[in-house]
């Protein structure tokens, strides 16, 4: 066979297996969009377009390759993608966050019961502490006497000093107490029960003071005077003195840092003024020795 022949037969081959594109067009054409209602006049059809049948297919083909990337790609969609498009949180992220809170709840270990016990021992201490008013006094009153003087020893409590000034303790009850003539400061009437450092103090003794925080009568007190021209006074005034309850405690400032035992603890103190401030710097010993203190005072005065 010639050339000429060949490409005769060529073409004739590829006409007959070219499908009918009239049939094909009608068939995808219906298939795409609804058909219009049949007019009254006839419409003549158009005649078929090459071009537009080939772009229509390949746009199908690339839909087919795109469809399934598209897909494939939603799997790695982040959940700040989701908030920026729709403005809330997806439910599957939502979801996965609680089963995150769940296994870390999990996972984390559980409080021992020793640290349970430790907590709750910090609390029982924290909140349980003693009142003043709930300790074992006498039957006592306040006189409530004003005076006009300023207190004795200065502003700044130390032991080492007041220790110093003191000439003797006085371990007595009080009986009365009263202000002086010139009203300068009262006079406490006492019954001494012992005293440490005057062997002459007498079981009846007055001593003066200046102090805000005013004794009761009826109470026991543990009190470091001096002696001066006009007879004993106290030698600081500014904490309350130191107090001895009915069942032999000590009731004290905690400036008194000789007197602290295993048995101290702080204590809620009674704000009786607007400037008594000692509410929360007393402390009370069960035990009420007051050795140490004595020894340390006589410890001071044998240096002289």
């Amino acid at each position: 066979m010639t050339e000429w022949q060949i490409k005769e037969l060529y073409n004739e081959e590829m006409s007959a297996s070219a499908p009918d594109m009239d049939a094909l067009w009608e068939k995808i054409d219906s298939r795409l969009t609804e058909k219009e209602p049949v007019s009254v006049q006839p419409k003549k059809k158009p005649a078929i377009n090459l071009w537009r049948t080939g772009a229509f297919m390949a746009a199908c083909a690339a839909l087919f390759f795109v469809i399934p990337n598209i897909i494939k790609h939603d799997d790695s969609y982040t959940a700040s993608e989701s908030i920026a498009s729709n403005g809330n949180t997806p439910a599957v992220f939502e979801d996965a966050a609680a089963d995150n809170a769940y296994n870390d709840a999990a996972d984390a270990p559980a409080a021992s019961e020793e640290s349970f016990t430790e907590a709750e021992i910090t609390v029982t201490e924290t909140t349980s502490l003693l009142n003043y008013s709930s300790l074992a006094f006498p039957d006592s009153y306040l006189k409530n006497v004003e005076f006009s003087g300023e207190p004795n020893g200065g502003e700044y409590f130390v032991e080492e000093d007041i220790l110093v000034e003191t000439e003797c303790f006085i371990d007595a009850i009080v009986d009365n107490v009263y202000a002086s003539p010139d009203g300068d400061c009262v006079y406490y009437e006492l019954t001494a029960r012992s005293s440490y450092g005057e062997d002459n103090v007498g079981k009846y003794v007055t001593v003066a003071s200046r102090s805000q925080h005013e004794m009761y009568i009826g109470r026991e007190y543990l009190i470091p005077v001096k002696v001066t021209e006009t007879g004993l006074q106290t030698v600081f005034d500014g904490v309350p003195q130191i107090e001895v309850t009915s069942d032999n405690g000590l009731v004290y400032y905690n400036g008194w840092e000789s007197l602290n035992s295993p048995s101290s603890q702080s204590i809620i103190y009674p704000q009786n003024k607007v400037d008594d401030f000692f509410y929360d710097r007393m402390m009370f010993s069960s035990s009420g020795d007051i050795t140490p203190l004595i020894e340390k005072w006589k410890d001071i005065h044998k240096e002289e």
